[in-house]
Formats: structure tokens, C-alpha cells, sequence
């Protein structure tokens, strides 16, 4: 089964899907990000959704690039994207494989960490923070 590491990517084919707004209209992938939160992942759950009924039987493998990354070739070789995950295998289903690196806590009044931070040093102590 293709992963996600470097030898299985001539096993991966590219899968370019435009992105549709609610109200069907098409827009560059660049404006998706000026859409709310909820019509972002309705827009990327269509595009996978797309890509597994062109190729049922097959696995889906999601690559994290920066925008500046575009490439006009449908393959992308793993160690160009910051981030990789198979999100489907017909074996096991919806999945997620990526290995997501630690993230250091907000140090700076001002900023603030949605997601479980680590701490850099081990002298640090961690700060719980609640907002009304």
C-alpha cells in the first residue's frame, strides 16, 4: 500500500479538482481561504470526494503546500510538501497518517495556540487561559 514517504511517489496520481463555493460558484484555490471556516472544509471534503469517485478502489494521499508552491504537473513529490497523509485506504477507510510536529506554545501577549502546545524548555510552565 502507497505511502507517504519518498518510494512510493511514482505510485500516486495527481488529482487537481477546482474548488466550488456553496452557491457553485467556481473559485481559484488562492480565495478559498477568504471563505468562513465551515465553507473551507465543505470545499475540501467535495474535492476528495471528487478525487475517490474518479478512482473508487484507490487511496487517497493529501499533500500540505504553500501557496507559493504551485506546480503546473499533477505530481508532487513528498519531500516538496510540509505535510503528508493518506486520509483513505480502502482497507481501513477515512484515516490520517500524518505525523504532526510539536508546537511550542504562545510566548507573547497578543498570540494564543488553539491546539495542545508543548512547552520549549522544560523550565517552562504552562499557562492555562480562559476567554469569556
Amino acid at each position: 500500500e502507497p505511502g507517504c514517504d519518498a518510494t512510493s511517489d511514482g505510485l500516486w496520481y495527481g488529482c487537481v479538482v477546482m474548488s466550488r463555493r456553496w452557491d457553485t460558484t467556481v473559485i481559484p484555490q488562492v480565495m478559498a481561504r477568504t471563505a468562513p471556516a465551515e465553507e473551507q472544509l465543505d470545499m475540501a471534503v467535495r474535492k476528495l470526494d471528487a478525487c475517490h469517485r474518479l478512482s473508487p478502489g484507490a487511496s487517497l494521499r493529501v499533500l500540505g503546500v504553500r501557496s507559493g508552491q504551485a506546480t503546473d504537473a499533477p505530481a508532487l513529490p513528498v519531500h516538496n510538501s510540509r505535510v503528508c497523509s493518506v486520509v483513505y485506504t480502502p482497507t481501513e477507510g477515512v484515516t490520517w497518517t500524518a505525523h504532526t510536529p510539536v508546537l511550542h506554545c504562545a510566548t507573547e501577549p497578543g498570540t494564543c495556540t488553539t491546539t495542545p502546545c508543548e512547552c520549549r524548555k522544560s523550565s517552562d510552565k504552562k499557562l492555562e487561559l480562559r476567554t469569556p
